[in-house]
């Protein structure tokens, strides 16, 4: 058999797992304070429940209308990306991935559970964000009467487009990254009699399967530094937004 330790990039256990657990939890902190942060500045309760109502029809400029609008949904999300971060506390990809996990049954079949419910919330939070979409672009379109829409449309659609593009691109990579846990998984599953862990050690009887474990563990962590990259520019931009509409609200 081929004892290999598995080389620098890939899953390590033990300290790499609670290292990373606490950057998991501190990049959740990160976020809802940042989201607290918004809400404080907005002055309002962002909660998909309760939404920030936006001016009416005949109040304030085009604007103000428009980023009152924005503010309102921008929250949602906000709220929704929480809940979703939440609802996927207890998946650490560390543990899915390590030898403990991979070469047990007990663990396969933990792994297909927490990786199925997973993609099961992926596939409910792209629902709702799909419908909240769809509301905010009908209260936009609300205020084509207002003097100034066309060009105010101009610019928003490509706002608009860049936005979408990185929210798809989010989830397309969010979606393979489980896929790919799962293939990880099951790929072990059939190799369970030729897979032993030891350690930081995976023992296999052939290079095929070695270089085979390889490439399925590089694709997910290829696809969670790229989810990572996405995540950050989307905050970034989120900030962006707040700032604008902080600007457009303090105009007299």
């Amino acid at each position: 058999m081929l004892a290999i330790t598995m080389i620098a990039g890939l899953i390590r256990v033990g300290a790499k797992v609670e290292h990373d657990r606490k950057a998991d939890e501190a990049a959740l902190q990160e976020m809802q304070a940042a989201f607290a942060a918004r809400k404080a500045s907005l002055n309002g309760q962002p909660t998909a429940d309760a939404p920030i109502e936006a001016s009416s029809a005949d109040e304030g400029t085009l604007l103000q209308r428009a980023a009152a609008i924005m503010t309102k949904f921008q929250r949602q999300a906000s709220a929704a990306d929480i809940a979703y971060m939440r609802a996927l506390a207890d998946l650490r990809l560390e543990e899915v991935l390590s030898p403990q996990r991979l070469t047990s049954r007990e663990g396969i079949e933990r792994n297909r559970a927490t990786l199925e419910q997973a993609q099961a919330g992926l596939r409910k939070y792209d629902a709702a964000n799909n419908a909240r979409l769809v509301a905010f672009e009908a209260e936009i379109m609300g205020l084509k009467d207002a003097r100034g829409f066309a060009a105010f449309m101009s610019g928003f659609e490509a706002q608009r487009k860049k936005t979408y593009e990185r929210n798809a691109r989010a989830l397309i990579d969010q979606r393979q990254m489980f896929d790919a846990a799962l293939a990880v998984t099951e790929f072990m599953a059939g190799r369970m009699h030729s897979a032993q862990a030891d350690g930081d050690t995976l023992m296999f009887q052939t290079d095929a399967d070695l270089r085979e474990y390889n490439r399925l563990i590089g694709a997910v962590h290829a696809l969670a530094a790229e989810e990572e990259r996405i995540r950050v520019e989307t905050m970034a931009a989120l900030d962006e937004h707040a700032e604008k509409a902080r600007t457009l609200k303090a105009r007299p």
